[in-house]
């Protein structure tokens, strides 16, 4: 089984967590894979980038997830981030904002957004 590793950070601001609505037309935290001789730190801020349009500063490792999907396991990443510019819609998803958690519970989140925000709420960080 091919194991495949993605990394992202999740950005919380006033109650509120940064979620990008993808091309599944899912709403998830910025993510990615890692490309080759690149770190998990590397890459969330790739990922930042390529997706919100800007960089974050990365601290701890918060959460981490594994799903298995046709064969492959996905090992999810998740560090806390703080943005360091203001957020746009990049070229990989269709839109970006901010979402309280009772908004998040309403809408379709990816299992990993999922697995996060409930992670999140049970510390009282949103």
């Amino acid at each position: 089984m091919k194991i495949v590793h993605v990394a992202g950070p999740i950005i919380i601001e006033k109650k509120k967590i940064l979620l990008v609505l993808d091309d599944e037309n899912e709403y998830k935290t910025p993510e990615g894979k890692l490309e080759v001789g690149e770190t998990l730190r590397e890459a969330a801020r790739r990922e930042s980038k390529e997706e919100i349009c800007s960089d974050v500063e990365l601290y701890d490792l918060i959460k981490t997830y594994s799903k298995t999907v046709e064969n492959k396991t996905y090992k999810i990443f998740n560090f806390k981030a703080k943005l360091l510019g203001k957020p746009k819609s990049g070229n990989e998803v269709k839109y970006i904002g901010w979402y309280s958690y009772l908004e998040c519970k309403k809408m379709l989140l990816s299992l990993n957004s999922k697995n996060v925000v409930e992670f999140l709420h049970r510390r009282g960080v949103f």
